[in-house]
Parts: structure tokens; C-alpha cells; sequence
């Protein structure tokens, strides 16, 4: 995991000098897709691991999302955790799991069920970087046709969500 965090930490470095905002890792990107290793490799909420990044998120001033397991009590959950640069953390919980069918599948190894390892979230919080605001989804997809069809209809309605966001709601939503 220490050399994912490296490798995530040349991409900030690299991507800063273009002047990005906003710089989005896939999902699970810390630890890798290894569901079965998903609970000792959780991550908290606040977790020191991420002071490297966090680091990073506020020098460059730019928002990083990153992906790992985390541990919310007796929950274990895909988490998209948001480094602002103000210094904070915002963490989104996959709200969906096993979107794709297992006959969805191109070949390859069988992995276990999100589902058999992971519970649903409930978090989605707001991001703000110039005059924007979006919210995180977590889907993971495979190349088959349908999988990057049902990926991209989520993307069109995440986006749909964020440029319709209610102002006097995000007032008293955290944000970056």
C-alpha cells in the first residue's frame, strides 16, 4: 500500500503543474480492488496514512480523492475520501454495490461479492473548488459494453445532481 501512495503522490505532483482543481484517483485506488483483504487493509476515517496526501492536497492546493476500504464503527465500506486544502477530510461511502451483473463479467478471475464483504453508505458530501460544487460517486465498471453504458448513465445523473445542488443546503453541508 506504501508504494500506492507513492505513485498517487508523483500523479499530485505531476497533475499540479497543469493548475488542476480537483485530481480523482479510481475507486479503491490505495489498496487495490482486494475485497478479500478490504478489512485489514481499512482505512479510518482520519487515518494516518493519509498525512502524505493530505500534505500534498494542501500545498498544491488542490482537492484529492482517493480510494480505500473504511471502517465507519462495525461498517466496512468502499470510501472516496476527500482531501481538501484547507487541511480536511471528506469521505463518501458507495451507496451501490454490485451495480454490474456477474454475467456482466468479461472473463477472468471471479472476485467475491461487494456485498459479501462491504455494507451500502450514506454519505456524499459536497465538494467547492472555484465556483463549482459536485459530489463523489464510486462505481467500479469492467469494458464490457453494458458495464461503461450503466458506468456513463451514472456519471450523466452524478453530474445532473451536482449542477442542481440546492445553495441553502450546501450552506450547512462540510466542504473542501
Amino acid at each position: 500500500m506504501l508504494a500506492n501512495v507513492q505513485t498517487h503522490l508523483r500523479l499530485v505532483y505531476a497533475v499540479a503543474k497543469q493548475a488542476a482543481q480537483v485530481l480523482v484517483f479510481p475507486e479503491l485506488s490505495l489498496t487495490g480492488y482486494e475485497l478479500d483483504l478490504a478489512a485489514g487493509l481499512a482505512f479510518a476515517e482520519s487515518d494516518s496514512r493519509l498525512g502524505p496526501l493530505l500534505d500534498a492536497a494542501v500545498e498544491t492546493e488542490m482537492i484529492l480523492v482517493v480510494g480505500a476500504p473504511v471502517r465507519l464503527g462495525p461498517r466496512l465500506h468502499v470510501g472516496a475520501l476527500a482531501l481538501c486544502p484547507n487541511g480536511s477530510i471528506l469521505l463518501t461511502t458507495k451507496r451501490h454495490l454490485e451495480m454490474f451483473r456477474p454475467e456482466v463479467n468479461p472473463g477472468g478471475p471471479v472476485l467475491p461479492t461487494e456485498s459479501s464483504v462491504l455494507d451500502p453508505g450514506d454519505r456524499s458530501p459536497l465538494l467547492k473548488f472555484g465556483n463549482n460544487m459536485a459530489t463523489v460517486r464510486s462505481v467500479r465498471t469492467s469494458s464490457s459494453p453494458l458495464a461503461l453504458e450503466q458506468a456513463r448513465t451514472v456519471v450523466r445523473r452524478s453530474t445532473w445532481r451536482a449542477c442542481s445542488s440546492h445553495p441553502e443546503k450546501s450552506s450547512t453541508t462540510p466542504r473542501c
